[in-house]
């Protein structure tokens, strides 16, 4: 069981459902920088680091920068982790999720089946590519993305149309 703010399954869903979900997670994650400015100013007061001088020589230089960047790291993982508990808040209160959905999405990452991006199919023998390419096999590939059939080895262009020879 792997919580979803911890998965990369992003790659896989929608754009219209990938950009939306992951907006609060980012935002709170980059106002935690805020806090972390007035907890730096007052720990090197406390540290007694003069004001508006360089760290480097400084009376616990060494502290102050392990704790700064333990807290910098905290700050924004709690930031990140609450931006999704924003995220659930919102589903359960504006779009009346039920409890079991939303805890099959944030914390089993069972996600519904409509959010991820419908796979591509061979032109040829219809044999689904998966939304995964498993490796470049050409140099259009490499340059523009596509597929190579596993059944029939067709060259696939990204938009499921076969490349010309």
């Amino acid at each position: 069981m792997t919580w979803l703010p911890f998965t990369n399954l992003g790659h896989q869903c929608r754009a219209k459902v990938k950009y939306p979900f992951i907006a609060f997670p980012m935002l709170f994650m980059f106002l935690s920088f805020e806090p972390l400015f007035s907890f730096g100013n007052w720990l090197g007061l406390k540290l007694g680091i003069v004001v508006n001088a360089p760290i480097k020589g400084q009376p616990n230089e060494g502290w102050f920068s392990i704790i700064l960047i333990l807290s910098f790291v905290l700050l924004m993982l709690v930031g990140y982790l609450f931006g999704f508990v924003v995220n659930a808040i919102i589903l359960r209160v504006f779009f009346n999720w039920p409890s079991f959905k939303l805890k099959a999405v944030f914390i089993d990452s069972i996600l519904p089946v409509h959010w991820y991006k419908p796979s591509k199919v061979c032109p040829k023998c219809n044999q689904p590519l998966g939304t995964e390419r498993p490796g470049t096999k050409t140099f259009r590939q490499a340059l523009w993305g596509g597929w190579t059939c596993p059944n029939c080895k067709c060259d696939v262009k990204t938009n499921g149309k076969p490349a010309s020879a």
